[in-house]
């Protein structure tokens, strides 16, 4: 009997980064955010394509899309730009696997890594979606790469090499910074020579350098330093711009975190209730979990398998990230690296049973297939359509919606019209942005007043334990008593069932 062949140790690695970039491919996020349909807009219409937030973003995929044989109407834009996502997010899975490579790990072992690493629910939602965050984690992780062999044989080459490519993280995003950031602290804790910190430093010209081209291409900015450190740093300079801590950032930077790992959502009890099958993936990924500590299969060892400075130094590029993360309120966003830095240094120090590791895995994979991709891409959770139909049917009309940004975005992307005066934020919105609601009273009485039509999907709106359920203030249904009102419309999602008001009178 012929004994059939075993593929080789080193594929492995390459066939798993594979299969989840298909996996990532089939099952992209048909719920996009406000954030993708606008980047979509911008490369779509040629506009804004210098977003100083993320600089180099829109213009790759405009040049991307200028190719002959992308060039065609009848490419879908955002489409497009997700599955290139998708391929980044496996990339950056590859990259992964090189660094922990680097560090002096065994096929086997990176395998179990990147397994865990892949079916981790913020690497699989954003590399399912299109957003910014994947190109400068791949330049990112790269930088770590060449980085760890300067620290083996103190080329200065290899640390220019290394201190670019994190460079060119931050034209992609800002928050490469920390990155770059990171690997220069490191530098000047472990004591490397002066040459060394001067060749790292050097390597923050070109960003500089691409700042200010873009910056003296604008008229709104001074020909100056003064204009390019105003274009750079225009989100945070912005009369709007208030990060002081509350209860939202020590509420969401816990669940964040976690749902960096695993997908926790309101949505899931729906998903369950409508459908009693649905909890068999949540009884199979329990199990697993439970398996492992059956008979004590989970068993942590102490290990040393990573030198002290590259250690430390991602270590500090960790607390950085989680630091900001918490600035920003807990967004989820600015933890998509919190997976490959935490499991880079987790399983630097501690060893988990190889069969408990994989069981893990598999449970995330589970999980966060069936809860996070699956209901991603196969159900509709707003009612965006139905406000949108509306909209394009009845443009005199006024509407007061919960989500406006969201859905001028997705007018933007499928119009070419960014503006949409008739398009009213909610009470709710106004309140949490510290403003008056007395403004959004006047307004609708002078429209009642003239007869004009106006349309709101802010009374009844769905409870769900979601973001915008936990912080909404509950003032939409409160300032709405004061009008007469009636539904016109409705449609049923995952998050419950959206009415549309029409609103009559006082």
């Amino acid at each position: 009997m012929k004994r059939q062949k075993q593929i080789p140790e080193s594929y492995w690695i390459p066939l798993l980064t594979v299969a989840f970039t298909i996996l990532y491919l089939v099952f992209p996020t048909n719920n996009s955010s406000v954030d993708a349909y606008y980047y979509a807009a911008s490369v779509k219409y040629c506009d804004e394509l210098f977003h100083p937030h993320h600089l180099l973003y829109n213009a790759t995929f405009r040049l991307f899309f200028n190719l002959p044989f992308f060039n065609n109407e009848e490419i879908n834009i955002l489409q497009g730009m997700k599955m290139a996502n998708s391929i980044i997010g496996g990339i950056c899975l590859y990259l992964f696997s090189l660094l922990l490579k680097r560090t002096g790990r065994s096929i086997k072992e990176i395998f179990r890594i990147i397994l865990l690493t892949g079916s981790s629910f913020a690497v699989m939602r954003y590399s399912s979606e299109n957003e910014v965050y994947l190109f400068p984690l791949a330049f990112s992780l790269s930088a770590s790469i060449i980085y760890q062999g300067y620290l083996n044989n103190r080329s200065l080459p290899s640390l220019l090499i290394s201190g670019l490519l994190a460079s060119f993280a931050v034209l992609y995003h800002q928050i490469g910074v920390f990155w770059w950031l990171g690997l220069f602290v490191g530098l000047i804790i472990f004591r490397h020579p002066w040459k060394s910190k001067l060749v790292f430093v050097t390597t923050v010209v070109p960003v500089i350098l691409v700042y200010g081209i873009v910056a003296f291409k604008l008229s709104e900015f001074e020909k100056n330093f003064t204009g390019v450190f105003q274009f750079a740093l225009r989100d945070y300079l912005s009369p709007g711009f208030d990060k002081t801590p509350g209860w939202e950032n020590f509420f969401f930077t816990p669940v964040n975190f976690i749902r960096s790992f695993v997908q926790i959502h309101g949505y899931i009890f729906r998903m369950i209730g409508e459908n009693i099958l649905w909890i068999i993936p949540g009884l199979v990924s329990m199990l697993l979990i439970g398996a492992v500590f059956i008979r004590n299969r989970f068993l942590i060892r102490k290990i040393e398998i990573m030198n002290l400075p590259f250690f430390i130094t991602h270590l500090i590029i960790l607390v950085f990230y989680f630091v900001f993360a918490f600035i920003a309120e807990g967004n989820a966003e600015f933890m998509v690296m919190i997976p490959f830095l935490g499991y880079l240094l987790l399983f630097s120090k501690i060893k988990i049973r190889n069969i408990s590791m994989v069981l893990f895995a598999i449970a995330l994979l589970v999980w966060n297939v069936s809860y996070g991709l699956i209901p991603r891409n196969s159900f509709n959770f707003t009612d965006y359509i139905m406000l949108e139909s509306w909209i394009k049917k009845t443009p005199d009309a006024t509407f007061v919606i919960k989500s406006d940004q969201q859905v001028i975005s997705r007018l933007y992307y499928q119009s070419g019209i960014e503006v949409y005066p008739q398009i009213i934020k909610s009470p709710s919105s106004l309140i949490q942005q510290g403003m008056s609601v007395t403004g959004l009273y006047s307004k609708l009485d002078t429209l009642i007043a003239r007869e004009n039509q106006i349309y709101t999907d802010c009374v009844k709106y769905p409870g769900i334990l979601s973001r915008r359920g936990v912080i909404d203030t509950g003032e939409d249904d409160y300032f709405f008593t004061e009008y007469e009102y009636e539904p016109v419309d409705s449609v049923e999602t995952l998050f419950g069932t959206f009415f549309l008001q029409r609103i009559d009178s006082r």
